[in-house]
């Protein structure tokens, strides 16, 4: 959860928020309240916003287009099984991310996320700076999304400006449909505002938990580094204090107990809670035993 300075600073589209008290959600509690309301056709549900957006993602979900962002894209599976459809050194790959997996999705990577049905996964992005652009490609109707691929078989893509997936997706699955209906020539983008990176190598979902079985006691250990995303684990006893962070942080007590002092205020996180450290926070924890786990993403 204390990491270094962060390696970009951009404004982002958001206005200024004025500080809001932290609030622990416990997530098991809201899976149970919200977790059967995660169907199509809204699968994903926010729970915490800001600069570091943490959704709840459910299923059964089929899809055949891919999208592209700039921002890398952690994933924690929790139940059942997320299928990541993704294309990389010039083949189709499929990530399997099962119950209790992590993975972490390298920047501008095709990817097609196919969740079968019952499954709840934890997805964390960025928010988009001024003037970013995500992506949507579709490969031929016909076209079997398996073995060798190359990018100019691409039948149809779009770039947009997205501010809200659920709202800006629509209109531009709408306009593929009417290509598609239209019977009319590939639909491509002479000097596209974002280029597919198919070459970067893909990692193995990892499974979690007996990675945070093996921490010894007082320790903090680094899961996952990206270029953006850093996500550590944190073992009591143990004291964590920070002067300010330049980015915000999620928090999720794994097991045991902690206690905080936010920006003056205190709070208990149990088992299972969880919460969102807002940018320049200036907090105080005493992890008294037990885990914490630690997401941020330091592009902000």
């Amino acid at each position: 959860m204390l990491v270094a300075a962060a390696r970009h600073a951009r404004p982002l589209l958001q206005p200024a928020r004025r500080r809001l008290a932290v609030q622990a959600v416990n997530l098991d509690a809201w899976l149970k309240e919200h977790g059967p309301t995660l169907k199509p056709p809204v699968a994903n549900k926010l729970l915490f916003g800001g600069d570091l957006k943490v959704m709840v993602v459910g299923g059964p979900n089929q899809r055949r287009d891919y999208h592209l962002q700039e921002g890398e894209e952690f994933f924690a599976q929790l139940e059942g099984t997320l299928t990541l459809k993704t294309i990389e050194r010039g083949s189709f790959k499929d990530v399997r991310v099962t119950g209790g997996d992590c993975f972490l999705l390298p920047s501008r990577v095709p990817h097609s996320p196919q969740r079968e049905a019952a499954s709840l996964g934890l997805v964390f992005e960025r928010s988009h700076i001024e003037g970013e652009m995500d992506g949507m490609l579709w490969f031929d109707a016909d076209r079997d999304l398996s073995g060798r691929c190359d990018l100019d078989e691409i039948a149809y893509e779009a770039y947009f400006f997205c501010s809200d997936l659920g709202k800006d997706l629509k209109p531009v699955i709408e306009d593929y449909g009417r290509w598609k209906d239209s019977g009319e020539p590939p639909r491509r983008v002479a000097a596209p505002p974002l280029v597919p990176d198919d070459v970067v190598p893909l990692d193995v979902p990892q499974p979690l938990q007996p990675r945070l079985d093996g921490l010894e006691p007082s320790s903090t250990m680094l899961l996952h580094r990206g270029e953006e995303v850093i996500v550590e684990a944190h073992a009591g006893p143990k004291k964590l204090a920070t002067g300010g962070s330049p980015f915000e942080v999620f928090v999720w007590q794994r097991s045991g107990a902690s206690r905080g002092v936010v920006d003056g205020e205190e709070l208990t996180l149990a088992a299972g809670d969880c919460c969102l450290l807002p940018k320049a926070t200036q907090y105080a924890w005493d992890l008294e035993d037990g885990v914490m786990l630690s997401v941020a993403n330091a592009f902000t």
